[in-house]
């Protein structure tokens, strides 16, 4: 049994055998804390798509503007919720994007790592 005082992943207090990231205090196993990781970075990715995949959609709402002028007040509001939409799902995506390949890249340096002797 390794004894480990706080998760090397996310810092929090040992406490019980598997901390709330998913890292196995008893074995030392950071498999399930890799896999909620790979689980995010996933889902930054097509949070990611989703907002460049509406912002890709802008023009097309520009060309029909330009073809129907008599919808032209409705489609203002469909390009600001567009606009704000597009910027909301690419900064937060970005930030989390960033933020568990960084994780998932200790993880799986950690997962890496061979273990550890200990000498008394």
């Amino acid at each position: 049994m390794i004894e480990i005082a706080s998760c090397p992943l996310c810092d929090a207090p040992a406490t019980g055998t598997r901390c709330s990231c998913g890292y196995d205090f008893t074995t030392g196993d950071p498999g399930l804390a890799i896999e909620a990781r790979k689980t995010r970075f996933l889902s930054a990715r097509r949070r990611l798509r989703r907002g460049f995949v509406i912002l890709a959609t802008l023009p097309i709402t520009v060309a029909i503007a330009q073809a129907a002028p008599s919808v032209l007040l409705l489609l203002r509001a469909v390009w600001l919720t567009q606009l704000f939409a597009s910027a909301y799902f690419i900064v937060g995506g970005l930030r989390t994007y960033v933020v568990a390949r960084r994780e998932l890249a200790a993880a799986t340096q950690l997962q890496q790592l061979p273990s550890a002797r200990v000498v008394r």
